[in-house]
């Protein structure tokens, strides 16, 4: 929240962090967003926008997880399926979400 309220992009503070957030992250700041709700704090835009953002990396990562195994699916053959793997992994292309 403090990059974002120095005046930081919130995608771009949101991807900078998102290496360093756990696992209790999201669900807290779900419960952070309902509580600003039900008392209309002036946080609540902030809190919606880090969530926008954390919603909107994960499609992304989902989606290019989804490609990804795809197009190894589409190699049929278990060598093919391998070397495209590898090729994948030297690329640096597969994350956590893969």
């Amino acid at each position: 929240l403090l990059a974002i309220e120095q005046g930081a992009e919130v995608d771009a503070a949101v991807q900078q962090l998102l290496p360093q957030l756990d696992e209790m992250f999201i669900p807290t700041l779900a419960s952070r967003i309902d509580a600003a709700t039900a008392n209309n704090a002036d946080e609540l835009p902030q809190l919606s926008a880090i969530m926008a953002a954390l919603q909107q990396s994960s499609q992304q990562r989902f989606e290019r997880a989804r490609d990804q195994l795809q197009t190894l699916l589409a190699a049929g053959e278990i060598n093919k399926m391998d070397s495209q793997l590898c090729g994948l992994i030297r690329k640096d292309e597969l994350d956590a979400g893969f």
